[in-house]
């Protein structure tokens, strides 16, 4: 499963590096390291709603007969 996850990333990144042009390999590069697009609300909302949807799915399954367990971090 991690393999067909990653492989579209392992494959631009392949892409990028055998690539003969410098204007790519450069851009790629400020991409990577500039964060300045990042802004910490949509971060955090991100974040927020990502454990959101975690939590309304284990609830609706609660519904079908499933446990409240779901929501332990670990068995005991």
């Amino acid at each position: 499963m991690l393999a067909g996850l990653s492989a579209p990333s392992v494959t631009a990144l392949f892409m990028v590096i055998t690539s003969k042009s410098s204007v790519l390999k450069r851009e790629f590069k400020e991409k990577l390291l500039s964060h300045f697009r990042l802004r910490p609300p949509i971060i955090i909302l991100s974040i927020v709603i990502f454990f959101g949807i975690i939590a309304v799915s284990i609830l609706l399954s609660t519904f079908i007969g499933q446990s409240l367990n779901q929501f332990a971090f670990v068995d005991l």
